[in-house]
């Protein structure tokens, strides 16, 4: 056993010395001081090719081009994704999607499901949106680490619920964000600072403001900076209303004045619910540059729904010829 580990030691060094030697005729790193990186020089056909890793740092377009087509005057339209299967999310990225909503909030839905979804989305290029019933910092973090484009928060009903949601969103000096490597830098090479800082400029945080409370502060809410917009949620606020029916006055009066509140920030988008085609027109007419549709679970339930009355109508029309 003794000459055993000697002669394993002596073929580590010979050959350990030789791959370092062979390595180093090859490729020589130095450290570039004066713009803290590091430089690569690689030796082939005689020339030394250098190449500032700084130089090569390649953005993730996808996150930055949400917000870039709503700064562009865009109308974007999203669906509500609770079936976070890959092909679900192909099916509804393939069917014309601009952005994707996957709720995170209710469902049985685990961190797996979450992560696959934004995966199969990306592949398609489109950006997703998760939104978060658990508020968290590090939830928030690993989140983007898996490459979401941004939330939504729910319940928002502050400006201080507001700013400490965003800076969880971004790293220092504008956040609290941790630093760490994941999956969602992988697309990125050169200065970790620089990645970090367009991360900061491109990650999106829209605030769910669904009550009375949240309506009131508004104004508020949308004045903090790092916020990209709010949706309005008729869903909890009819609740609060002591009514059922989203399209009751009493509702659609609240979230018209929320509109309207919105509106006169300029650079806030709105997102809103629509239901049919005739609602997405309404509602970008009141200022909603982002429109939602339903959850998939409700839409395919009317799909079916309708096409199984249909068949059944029909079987029943021609038994009686």
């Amino acid at each position: 056993m003794k000459h055993f580990f000697i002669l394993l030691i002596s073929v580590f060094f010979l050959f350990g010395f030789e791959s370092k030697s062979l390595c180093c005729k090859d490729i020589n790193i130095k450290k570039d001081t004066s713009i803290n990186t590091f430089v690569f020089t690689q030796y082939t056909n005689g020339n030394f090719i250098s190449k500032k890793s700084s130089d090569t740092i390649k953005n993730n377009s996808r996150k930055e081009k949400l917000k870039y087509r709503l700064s562009n005057g865009e109308v974007l339209k999203g669906a509500v994704i609770n079936i976070a299967h890959p092909t679900m999310v192909e099916v509804v990225c393939e069917a014309g999607a601009d952005f994707l909503f996957l709720d995170f909030e209710h469902g049985l839905r685990d961190y797996n499901d979450i992560g696959q979804a934004i995966i199969a989305a990306e592949l398609h290029k489109v950006p997703t949106l998760v939104r978060l019933g658990e508020r968290s910092l590090n939830l928030t973090e690993r989140i983007l680490d898996a490459g979401a484009s941004g939330f939504l928060f729910p319940h928002v009903e502050t400006a201080e619920e507001a700013a400490e949601l965003v800076s969880w969103c971004r790293y220092k000096p504008l956040g609290v964000r941790g630093s760490g490597f994941a999956r969602a830098s992988i697309s990125y090479s050169g200065n970790e600072y620089e990645r970090r800082q367009q991360a900061n400029k491109d990650v999106v945080c829209i605030m769910i403001v669904e009550s009375l409370k949240g309506k009131e502060n508004l104004s508020k809410i949308l004045a903090v900076e790092g916020v990209t917009g709010v949706a309005i949620g008729p869903g909890d606020i009819s609740m609060e209303l002591g009514v059922s029916d989203w399209k009751d006055p009493k509702v659609v009066q609240v979230l018209d004045e929320m509109a309207a509140v919105v509106k006169s920030f300029p650079n806030r988008s709105l997102l809103r619910l629509a239901l049919t085609p005739e609602e997405a027109v309404k509602n970008v007419n009141s200022g909603a540059n982002m429109i939602l549709l339903t959850h998939d679970v409700q839409l395919i339930k009317a799909m079916y729904s309708g096409l199984f009355k249909d068949i059944t109508n029909k079987i029943n029309q021609a038994a009686k010829k």
